[in-house]
């Protein structure tokens, strides 16, 4: 939800993100933006709930730095999306 309320209010890491994307050519319509940031939600979404209802207790443990590399994909994925799609999405703050 962060990242698209910074997109619709063109809030400061919006701004930051534009800024070091640089001028770029658009590649991408409004709704492509839409439904790429729909299907990770969706993907993220699911992956939240089969870790919360399917993962059995285990005395295995998942290794800190693995938990943060999943974090950082899903957020560099988002931020990916908003850079592809920086010029349309800027059209609409104009």
């Amino acid at each position: 939800m962060v990242w698209a309320t910074q997109v619709f209010t063109a809030g400061p890491i919006f701004r930051l993100v534009t800024y070091l994307a640089g001028p770029r050519e658009e590649t991408m319509t409004y709704r492509q933006v839409v439904v790429t940031w729909a299907i990770l939600l969706v993907q993220g979404s699911r992956r939240l709930y089969e870790s919360r209802e399917f993962a059995r207790p285990s005395k295995s443990q998942m290794w800190f730095v693995h938990w943060v590399l999943g974090l950082g994909f899903y957020t560099a994925t988002g931020i990916a999306v908003w850079v592809e799609g920086i010029p349309t999405l800027g059209k609409r703050h104009e």
